[in-house]
């Protein structure tokens, strides 16, 4: 939980510049292969975003937020009567950064010509990035999406998000783009805001901070997804059909009991019965 908050820690006090950008120069296809950590559910959740907003994202925009887009099973409360997925717990949020789309008339400007005429925003060139920026807050992180953008100009790919692109765009994205970006990793403003705020302060009491912040932050987590599981409000996922995935402890809740033999319910009773005579002794 500490190691890539330290990480990111490190980056945001010790990188210097910016880095080199980032940049994308082969061609993947729309669905998402990610590495790990990634897990094959946030994966999953990430191609629904792209593929929803690939229909008409003008549409799917309009009652959503681009900088945190949630899936459907966060917004059930924990009084709500709803069966949940156990892959759907560990599953973060989406910010769908796609410049021409969230600024209509706007082109994402190279990073290398540093101009827009020879950017395309639309065609066969155009396509999603190999995966998504991990985009750090306070106590959790969640992804940062965007496309990869053709230059005829220099031949190369850039980024939605490329750092020096939305430099040369900040005009446009001033007050509206709220990230502060390295070279593989994104802040969110909270994060950052903490980090400016806490200046005057020695760095390791800072890092310090925020891990104490993702620890609580943890095991709160922990604690309501137990209680899910309790309230049977977890679905069963067919583990004993051979199809599991690991959750070991959540299985054994929803693990079949079969009834147990004469003898052993014989023999579970007496241990019983030893166990409280040895306690009152």
């Amino acid at each position: 939980m500490a190691r890539p908050v330290k990480e990111l820690f490190e980056r945001l006090f010790w990188s210097g510049s910016a880095g080199r950008t980032f940049m994308s120069t082969q061609r993947v296809p729309v669905r998402l292969t990610m590495a790990p950590p990634c897990c094959q559910t946030q994966a999953l959740f990430v191609n629904s975003v792209r593929s929803t907003t690939g229909a008409d994202p003008k549409k799917f925009l309009q009652n959503k937020e681009w900088r945190n887009m949630q899936p459907k099973d966060v917004r059930c409360g924990v009084a709500s009567k709803k069966m949940l997925d156990v892959e759907s717990l560990c599953v973060k949020g989406v910010a769908w950064f796609v410049p021409h789309i969230l600024m209509p008339g706007h082109t994402p400007i190279c990073p290398r010509c540093e101009a827009e005429n020879h950017v395309e925003t639309q065609g066969s060139f155009v396509r999603w990035t190999s995966a998504p920026k991990t985009l750090f807050g306070l106590s959790s992180h969640r992804c940062l999406d965007t496309k990869s953008h053709w230059c005829s100009g220099c031949r190369r790919r850039f980024a939605g998000h490329d750092k020096r692109s939305t430099q040369l765009s900040a005009k446009v994205w001033l007050g509206f783009f709220p990230f502060n970006l390295s070279e593989q990793l994104a802040a969110d403003d909270k994060l950052r805001g903490f980090v400016i705020s806490s200046g005057n302060s020695p760095k390791s009491t800072t890092l310090q901070k925020l891990c104490q912040l993702s620890t609580d932050k943890c095991h709160l987590d922990c604690q309501h997804f137990l209680h899910l599981v309790q309230s049977k409000r977890v679905r069963a996922r067919g583990v004993f059909a051979g199809r599991g995935n690991g959750q070991r402890r959540i299985d054994n809740v929803h693990k079949p009991c079969d009834k147990e033999p004469e003898g052993q319910q014989k023999f579970q009773l007496a241990r019983d019965q030893l166990t409280s005579v040895c306690q009152r002794l």
